[in-house]
């Protein structure tokens, strides 16, 4: 999902992925173009992409984790 950051900073997005894994582990990633949801913009986009922030939400690597 791509929005405005739920706090409002001037020009923030947030993208964010949210998963539920086979073993029924929810995984919910975001990452958004600020230092901090509150405070302004820094880049145009957030550091991670949307296909980079899908693939750590659906990767293997949740199963190993005890």
């Amino acid at each position: 999902m791509e929005q405005p950051a739920e706090k409002g900073g001037e020009g923030v997005v947030e993208w964010s992925v949210d998963t539920i894994r086979p073993d029924d582990r929810r995984v919910v990633l975001s990452a958004c173009n600020a230092a901090a949801h509150h405070q302004a913009a820094t880049r145009d986009d957030p550091a991670l992409t949307m296909d980079q922030l899908k693939s750590i939400a659906t990767s293997e690597k949740w199963a190993e984790l005890g």
